[in-house]
């Protein structure tokens, strides 16, 4: 009788303390409750021994291995979990808690592997941070350009037509293309009379070599290009000297930086396949000022595409611009000292040349946001901006038109003296043009500008160069205060002559009795136009 009931006891005890894994699960959980991790590891390695792939067990077993920092183990008991049941979520878990303890192979393979699951532009990204952590920078270029461009048509509200390749260069193959692109668009002779131009203003001191001064310019501050003709981008690497945009947002040449300048890049290819960039510039050709002007939209659009994919979903709102203004502003001015040597020694309207497009179309571009949010900038695309007068004043975008100066060459050139070179100015380019030259209220004088145009002469037998500039301006009270602001610059040197006619006023220099009286007749003829 004693022994049956012994027996019985013992079977009993059996049942109760059994090591089914339900119970120990339910024991390990409560431990977690508790925080008692410790235990609850005792409890689901119980299971695991038994049964190595058990889902919940590991995955228990990674929340406690978290817990005590033993992330090795945690990260191996996750891998077990995923294997089990494997899922986007829990493998975006995997490659989360891989990357925070600096494994970054585990968290490559679990990245991987949450792309099999679809394209989700987030597993590019993080894919892309830890295969540069281990040193794998092409293929992690690869997946960061992949990733922007899933992300960028719900910012910029297009798709693209085509995929986009990207690569990278770096400063020596940046400086290398910039060569050979430069050669196609100015030949030396172009950069000379660019040069003689910028003499012949006095807005540089001494002849520069423009040519070499503009690749070194753009090779030192130059993030990235899209190429219109081969429909490609890059990305500049070995950026030693901060770019413009490292230079306004406090980023360093990381995956975060990368991006920014992707989105601006592939802004940039989505504008050229909706709206053609070359065509676009091959009608402003002729004119620098219209050229900037069109420069302006293409950059100031990418900007805010750039600066709304870097804060999605969060947009720029026209009631940003002061902030931005104030900041810009403030980087403008620190330009000059923070900017690098190339920078640094570039004329002024070279200087700030290279930042308007970006700044000032930026703000223009946010003008048109005011209404829509990306259809007006779309819709001005087929009528462009047509002068920087117009970028600088948005609400004069398609309402003042600059007036044009159509002279024939021949009626300024003599046997000796011919037009070297005819272009415009602009707003921009008379706000350069009066700094240079220390006129403080540059900004106002500049701002009446209704039209420009300018010759330079040069004489075929001792090269000397002489000046033939015509502006006219929207209104007389304009003109006079573009007058007296030459009566300040020709007090302290007797270079520019001036003549005054109702609206217009015409500027020179070193020319001749011949050139003075074909530009009487010149002058005559445009009393009789019709001004805006």
């Amino acid at each position: 009788m004693k022994l049956k009931m012994s027996c019985w006891l013992t079977i009993i005890m059996c049942f109760t303390f059994s090591d089914t894994h339900e119970n120990w699960l339910a024991q390990g959980k409560k431990y977690i409750t508790n925080k008692q991790y410790t235990k609850a590891v005792e409890c689901f390695r119980e299971i695991t021994q038994q049964t190595p792939d058990h889902f919940d067990a590991n995955y228990h077993l990674f929340e406690c291995y978290v817990q005590l920092s033993q992330n090795k183990k945690a990260i191996l008991h996750l891998q077990k979990a995923c294997a089990k049941q494997p899922s986007y979520n829990l493998y975006w878990k995997l490659g989360n808690f891989a990357e925070k303890s600096r494994d970054d192979i585990s968290a490559e393979k679990a990245y991987r592997n949450c792309l099999l699951y679809g394209n989700n532009p987030l597993a590019y990204r993080r894919l892309s941070i830890v295969l540069d952590a281990q040193g794998k920078q092409q293929e992690a270029w690869k997946y960061r350009v992949q990733g922007v461009e899933l992300e960028l048509p719900k910012v910029r509200g297009f798709s693209f037509k085509k995929h986009t390749p990207a690569g990278v260069k770096n400063r020596q193959q940046l400086q290398k293309f910039l060569m050979t692109e430069l050669d196609k668009e100015l030949s030396a002779k172009d950069a000379e009379t660019y040069m003689l131009t910028l003499l012949a203003f006095d807005m540089i001191p001494k002849p520069l070599d423009i040519k070499s001064l503009y690749i070194s310019l753009l090779t030192e501050q130059v993030g990235g290009f899209y190429n219109p003709e081969t429909k490609k981008l890059y990305l500049i690497a070995e950026n030693k000297q901060p770019s413009i945009w490292e230079q306004w947002f406090p980023l360093t040449r990381n995956d975060a930086n990368d991006r920014m300048v992707l989105a601006h890049e592939m802004t940039h290819a989505i504008q050229d396949q909706y709206f053609d960039l070359i065509a676009l510039q091959k009608k402003a050709k002729s004119d620098d000022d219209m050229s900037l002007a069109l420069t302006s939209l293409i950059e100031g659009d990418a900007t805010i595409a750039m600066l709304d994919y870097n804060q999605w979903p969060k947009r720029v709102k026209p009631e940003d611009g002061p902030a931005f203004r104030a900041t810009f502003q403030f980087m403008t001015f620190l330009m000059p000292f923070m900017g690098g040597d190339q920078l640094s020694k570039c004329p002024r309207i070279m200087r700030e040349g290279l930042m308007f497009p970006y700044m000032d179309g930026f703000f223009f571009c946010l003008h048109l946001r005011q209404s829509s949010l990306w259809k007006q900038i779309d819709a001005a695309y087929l009528n462009p901006p047509k002068s920087s007068e117009q970028i600088l004043h948005p609400r004069k975008y398609g309402i003042d038109e600059p007036l044009d100066f159509v002279i024939d060459h021949s009626e300024l050139e003599t046997s000796h003296w011919k037009v070297r070179a005819s272009n415009v100015m602009g707003e921009f380019g008379i706000r350069c043009f009066l700094q240079d030259l220390k006129i403080d209220n540059y900004e106002k004088v500049a701002a009446g500008w209704g039209g420009d145009r300018y010759f330079l002469m040069q004489n075929s037998q001792d090269k000397t160069t002489a000046l033939v500039w015509l502006t006219v301006w929207d209104h007389d009270n304009d003109a006079v205060e573009f007058l007296q602001a030459f009566e300040k610059i020709n007090s302290k040197s007797q270079k520019f002559a001036t003549i005054y006619r109702e609206k217009f006023v015409f500027v020179t220099k070193n020319i001749t009795p011949q050139i003075q009286a074909s530009l009487q007749k010149i002058i005559q003829k445009q009393n009789n136009t019709k001004t805006k």
